[in-house]
């Protein structure tokens, strides 16, 4: 079926030349003084490199047994927890405002030069499509400016507010959080979400009908996969791993049913659930070769062809011009 995205066009990203010209991120530094005394100098030693972690996937997560599905399922009392039609919340929540002043056209068209026209322009142009899509131009397209150039693509790696704005359009994700900051699980994504009375326990059932860019199943065994790369020691991604390190373990009970155990009844435990997730049947063969995921060959296609969960995937990039997300049309 259609992957639902909350916009119906397509996004153009148009890289800022200014922040590429003549602007270099760290300074040059000064030359260096020669020795004073070349005769007395001691000779520099060649600096010994510290040798490559051994890759062993998941060897940071602490030894666990999870149970059977059904003693997990007989042992514990279950609270459902939200499951949520993002748009749907957010029509609702419109249909109360008032009308906005402007059209979007005149909105496009007002200069953004005071807190009053920045009010009108948001209001006119945050509006949702009608739900019929009636009046939506599906071959629109976007040009938005970023002082900077897109770094990664990985979800894994992102470091910078341009990744972060990409993974929103091309990232899968299970979860969300409404403008309260309330968290839910995504009704795109997501059938049902249930949590253990004793709060050590999340279970999530997942659609059937997901499916990656190339065209494969999504499933419970790429967010095992992806805890297991998040907790290698050889995998150098401290802020990723920050609040996922904190989940005893991930298991995929199947291709639908994902759990995950907590080390604490905490109650920030929710937060920690949301990590980036990456396709299992491509980089299961790709990150034991080249853990950093930024040397290899085929990470490095990937990088510019890479194959994403989300609404959009990545259509063209120009390192240091451009780089466009055109809208998936069906699974």
């Amino acid at each position: 079926m259609p992957i639902k995205s909350s916009l119906l066009f397509r996004l153009f990203f148009l890289v800022s030349s200014l922040a590429w010209l003549g602007c270099s991120s760290e300074p040059t530094p000064p030359a260096e003084k020669k020795a004073s005394n070349a005769t007395t100098a001691e000779p520099s030693k060649p600096t010994e490199s510290k040798p490559a972690k051994p890759f062993v996937l998941g060897d940071m997560i602490e030894p666990f047994d999870p149970p059977t599905l059904e003693k997990l399922l007989a042992a514990h009392e279950w609270e459902d927890r939200p499951v949520v039609d993002s748009m749907q919340r957010m029509r609702a929540h419109q249909a109360k405002l008032p009308s906005p002043q402007l059209t979007a056209k005149e909105a496009l068209e007002l200069r953004n030069d005071s807190s009053e026209n920045n009010e009108k322009i948001l209001d006119a142009l945050g509006r949702l499509a009608p739900e019929d899509g009636e009046g939506v131009d599906y071959d629109a397209e976007i040009t938005l400016m970023a002082q900077g150039d897109l770094k990664t693509t990985n979800p894994l790696l992102m470091s910078s507010t341009i990744d972060f704005d990409c993974n929103s359009f091309t990232g899968f994700g299970l979860f969300g959080f409404d403008r309260n900051f309330d968290k839910f699980a995504s009704k795109d994504a997501v059938v049902s979400w249930q949590t253990s009375e004793d709060r050590m326990i999340d279970k999530v059932v997942l659609r059937d009908d997901l499916t990656w860019s190339d065209g494969k199943p999504i499933t419970a065994h790429d967010l095992e996969f992806t805890f297991q790369v998040i907790l290698t020691d050889s995998v150098i991604i401290p802020a990723v791993r920050q609040g996922t390190d904190q989940l005893r373990y991930v298991k995929a009970y199947g291709d639908h049913t994902v759990v995950f155990f907590h080390k604490e009844a905490l109650a920030t435990n929710d937060t920690n659930l949301g990590f980036p997730v990456l396709p299992k049947h491509i980089y299961e063969k790709t990150i034991p070769e080249d853990p950093t995921m930024t040397r290899s060959e085929a990470h490095s296609r990937l990088e510019d062809h890479p194959v994403v969960g989300g609404g959009y995937t990545l259509t063209k990039r120009v390192r240091g011009q451009e780089f466009v997300l055109t809208r998936r049309e069906s699974s």
